[in-house]
């Protein structure tokens, strides 16, 4: 009985590991500073038509997790400085 409970979980373990493998994801990150050189912080990072964002931190770094490979439009936005959009591939 014990055998197959470590046996099952073993299968168990081994199916969570190749499943998370094929499961490809990236990230976008970075630094804002302002035309000073001073950091950005609080600025709002979006990836346009999606649901991907972040926001920066005191010293401007920001990371936006689990990002599908794809092409995307980077917005950036942070109060007292104009907006800016990239494309990112």
């Amino acid at each position: 009985m014990q055998i197959k409970k470590f046996l099952l979980l073993g299968i168990l373990c081994t199916y969570v590991i190749f499943s998370k493998a094929q499961t490809t994801s990236s990230s976008v990150s970075g630094q804002l500073k302002s035309s000073s050189g001073e950091p950005v912080y609080a600025a709002t990072i979006k990836l346009l038509k999606s649901s991907y964002g972040a926001i920066s931190d005191q010293n401007g770094f920001y990371k936006v997790t689990n990002v599908k490979p794809g092409d995307y439009i980077v917005e950036i936005r942070a109060v007292g400085f104009k907006s800016q959009k990239n494309q990112l591939k």
